[in-house]
């Protein structure tokens, strides 16, 4: 936990708010999860539905100020499959 708050979450506000995009049944994620609660963040799950669809993804971080969310490789690949289709999303 110590490790996490100095290189991690330490860098930022605790107004900050956190998105939760991988499953909570990744061992990581539940690292997060704890972390970021434990420590006073807000934590937001991203809908499962939204999950697969890069610009719902934008969207819904855009529509509520998340700053910081993980995301897996699959992820990543969606959010940057959508900002070459549509780089206005973004």
């Amino acid at each position: 936990m110590a490790g996490l708050e100095k290189h991690v979450y330490g860098q930022y506000d605790i107004e900050t708010k956190l998105g939760l995009l991988s499953s909570f049944h990744f061992d990581a994620s539940v690292q997060n999860i704890y972390a970021c609660l434990l420590l006073g963040y807000e934590l937001t799950i991203l809908p499962e539905e939204i999950r697969a669809d890069g610009k719902g993804i934008i969207d819904f971080l855009s529509e509520n100020q998340i700053e910081i969310c993980d995301a897996t490789p699959t992820h990543l690949t969606s959010i940057l499959g959508r900002a070459k289709k549509a780089p206005e999303d973004f």
